[in-house]
């Protein structure tokens, strides 16, 4: 009978514990900074809890409402979770407020190609390559996006440029291979091909090894 009076106390206690430290930490919480929220947000994302991440960003967000970055980073965990149309709405009020924010062009450049509208994404892709001439990924995913559209020769110009920018492009050099060779020119997206299996590209490799072919 005492060990049940014991126990029944413990559990009293335990439980009192338990709602002093949920109150204690919604204080906390309702006392968090938007930079404390901001980098909470950051974590979140980090370790893949997009769907908290968004609430993190918004509650920074709500304390900040001048903070380009966090606008930005949350289109990013709004993506994240496929909500691409709240994200592309980010994006704008990022950009708004940071008009030079290449990252948030880019981004929201992904965005409309998720969504499907193509020539939305290039005149993104084209603003970043303007603010940052010397990025080659948005050279390869304008050329990727040219090429959705069929314009392969516009597409190849887009790789040559990112391969420039960066000779150890993988991805370049693979989609280049396959617009020449959507343009027919098979010896060309050959050599393409055979490059990227030699930077180590798997999807190269695998190609070229099905068809008996060496690199």
């Amino acid at each position: 009978q005492e060990n049940a009076r014991l126990n029944k106390e413990l559990k009293i206690a335990k439980g009192e514990k338990k709602q002093e430290a949920a109150q204690a930490y919604k204080r906390n919480i309702d006392n968090l900074s938007a930079t404390e929220w901001f980098e909470r947000g950051y974590e979140l994302s980090i370790s893949g809890n997009y769907t908290d991440a968004v609430k993190a960003y918004s509650k920074a967000i709500e304390l900040d409402p001048r903070d380009a970055i966090a606008y930005a980073n949350r289109g990013v965990a709004n993506g994240d979770v496929g909500n691409y149309q709240q994200a592309i709405k980010d994006y704008d009020k990022a950009i708004e407020l940071n008009p030079r924010d290449s990252l948030a062009y880019y981004n929201r450049g992904i965005a409309y190609v998720k969504l499907g509208n193509n020539q939305q994404a290039i005149k993104d892709y084209s603003k970043v390559i303007e603010l940052n001439p010397q990025d080659a990924d948005a050279y390869n995913n304008r050329g990727v996006t040219y090429a959705d559209l069929g314009s392969h020769q516009q597409a190849i110009k887009d790789y040559s440029m990112a391969i420039e920018l960066n000779p150890q492009d993988v991805k370049a050099y693979r989609n280049r291979g396959a617009s020449y060779g959507k343009l027919g020119n098979d010896q060309k997206a050959m050599q393409d091909v055979k490059v990227a299996a030699r930077l180590g590209d798997e999807k190269a490799q695998n190609y070229l090894r099905s068809n008996g072919i060496e690199w």
